[in-house]
């Protein structure tokens, strides 16, 4: 089962609805909880390099600090109204200074996290957030899985599962995560193929892919067709109609053509989805599980 899981938080209430999400996910697996504060602080030498002396680099170190011990003592108050959620679950704080995106992914690779889990702004926020473009890379490029949490998210009550696929040759890597995650939150995969203008498949012609797919992965999951615009507009929209509870969406790193076509719907989903959205990288989760 999951072993540790790594949330970076900013204090806002996206983050706090991942963080509480975090704790529910590591009571029921026996994970460790990982918190990550990234203090984004300029250098007083970056906007005003004459005044760099020995005493005001001093200074911003003692600032520093203080910034650092606040933003524990601010970790330390929204854990403690969590409660006995706290209490049964092994985690730690850390707090940085830099660049949030960059120190994520260190702490990444150093811990190797079975899976980030962190706060995306609604589909009706404000663009340009920090939490929302820091997220928009870590989905990115995180070798993990990675749950982009939206509202408060209890994983003891996923009941839904959305998993939306072109039943094509590179799902084997998709289908193992997926049973992975299926097996961990108890839930029931909704297998979503939709049907746009410009990828269209007749019904006969998904029944049968729908078959081969089921059989040839041992899959216990209902068929839905869904009819819209794209493919991300879809996904969102049928997830809204069913009332999942989790949209599963692997993305891939390309660059160019194909990352417009195949990486953009994994982000437009995040970007869009009123729902919590699981993500993982195609490419590199060959050797997992």
């Amino acid at each position: 089962m999951l072993k540790k899981i790594l949330v970076p938080t900013d204090f806002s209430d996206y983050a706090t609805h991942a963080l509480r999400g975090a704790f529910r996910l590591a009571e029921n697996t026996g994970a460790e909880v990982i918190i990550l504060h990234v203090l984004e602080v300029v250098p007083t030498t970056f906007y005003a390099p004459s005044v760099f002396t020995t005493e005001n680099n001093l200074i911003e170190q003692e600032l520093h600090q203080h910034m650092v011990e606040r933003a524990h003592d601010e970790l330390t108050r929204i854990l403690a109204k969590m409660g006995e959620e706290k209490q049964k679950v092994a985690h730690r704080i850390v707090v940085e200074v830099g660049r949030a995106y960059p120190i994520i992914m260190e702490y990444e690779k150093e811990e190797q996290p079975d899976c980030i889990m962190i706060g995306g702004r609604g589909a009706d926020a404000l663009e340009g957030t920090l939490i929302g473009s820091t997220t928009d890379k870590v989905v990115r490029h995180a070798s993990c899985p990675v749950f982009v949490i939206k509202s408060d998210f209890d994983p003891q009550r996923v009941r839904k599962m959305v998993f939306a696929t072109g039943f094509d040759e590179e799902s084997e890597v998709a289908v193992k995560e997926l049973k992975y995650w299926q097996e961990v939150l108890k839930a029931e995969l909704l297998l979503l193929r939709v049907n746009t203008p410009t990828d269209f498949m007749t019904s006969r012609e998904i029944e049968q892919a729908y078959r081969r797919f089921v059989e040839h992965y041992g899959l216990h999951a209902g068929l839905h067709v869904y009819c819209d615009v794209s493919q991300d507009e879809g996904i969102v929209n049928f997830a809204d109609d069913v009332q999942a509870d989790l949209i599963v969406v692997p993305t891939h790193q390309r660059r160019g053509i194909s990352h417009l076509f195949l990486g953009s719907i994994a982000e437009d989903v995040v970007e869009h989805a009123h729902r919590s959205v699981l993500t993982f990288n195609l490419k590199k989760r060959k050797g997992h599980h």
